[in-house]
């Protein structure tokens, strides 16, 4: 059995915070293949990260 207790938990999906408070800053997600997506701030790439960020299944 694999555990991973480091990755960081996130949201599977994130509303337009820019929009909501009417500012930037906000860290989005843009998924492009199964599994995986792109950490977006300010529409800028961040990282890739993977489904074991917001899918408990797959971190266990």
């Amino acid at each position: 059995m694999k555990i991973d207790i480091h990755t960081h938990i996130l949201p599977e999906n994130w509303p337009n915070l820019k929009e909501e408070f009417g500012y930037g800053g906000w860290v989005s997600l843009e998924h492009h293949d199964p599994g995986s997506a792109k950490m977006l701030k300010d529409n800028e790439f961040f990282r890739t990260v993977e489904a074991n960020c917001w899918d408990p299944n797959i971190r266990m």
